[in-house]
């Protein structure tokens, strides 16, 4: 008569928790995007919905003609959170960079502090902050890519460029445009030939 073999005493595996799941999922999967989509559209759904209710019963709450830009900030918050807690996209950083520059931007108009009658004089913020958002992709994704970093640099030395005629405190801290043409010039090539002789000595592209 055979004896039964013993039980086994490896422990059963544990299944992934949720936040373990929410991280190993595929960040371009129909997954992922319906989560930054719910995420974006309850950070901007519930504040919308609180001050249309205050507004409603009489609260005094901030004008919206003034505050509307927050739903920009609102996004980058979401898109912030998507890349640090939920996909590590770095797009998701790019995006949260780009929309909480153009937030502010506006800010600047709606709060009075600019006047959309002088608005070609705040234009280079535009370049600027597309800069800052291509940098800010470019170190999410692990300082891969000469190309995003040479033209993320491009963006930013053109719009500080174009500030620094505008606003005398700024060019006082900067050099002269041409010097930052150089400077830009200079890292852009560094970075492209740097990025050549990896590729020609094995490393990674």
């Amino acid at each position: 008569m055979e004896l039964p073999p013993p039980p086994s005493s490896a422990p059963s595996p544990t299944p992934p928790s949720s936040a373990d799941a929410a991280r190993t999922h595929d960040p371009h999967g129909p997954r992922s995007h319906a989560l930054r989509v719910s995420l974006i559209l309850g950070l901007v759904a519930l504040p919308l919905g609180l001050w249309l209710f205050l507004e409603s019963q009489g609260v005094g709450v901030p004008e919206m003609s003034r505050w509307w830009p927050t739903i920009l900030l609102l996004i980058a918050l979401g898109l912030a959170i998507d890349f640090f807690a939920l996909s590590r996209r770095p797009r998701s950083a790019g995006l949260a960079v780009l929309y909480l520059g153009i937030g502010c931007v506006l800010y600047g108009f709606t709060l009075g502090r600019n006047s959309w009658q002088h608005t070609l004089d705040r234009l280079p913020a535009v370049p600027l902050v597309i800069g800052a958002a291509l940098i800010a992709h470019w170190l999410a994704d692990g300082r891969r890519g000469g190309a995003m970093i040479a033209a993320g640099a491009g963006f930013a030395v053109l719009g500080l460029a174009g500030l620094a005629a505008r606003f005398p405190l700024l060019e006082d801290l900067l050099p002269r445009v041409q010097e930052l043409w150089a400077l830009a010039l200079l890292l852009v090539g560094g970075v492209l030939l740097w990025k050549v002789v990896r590729h020609l000595r094995g490393g990674a592209p």
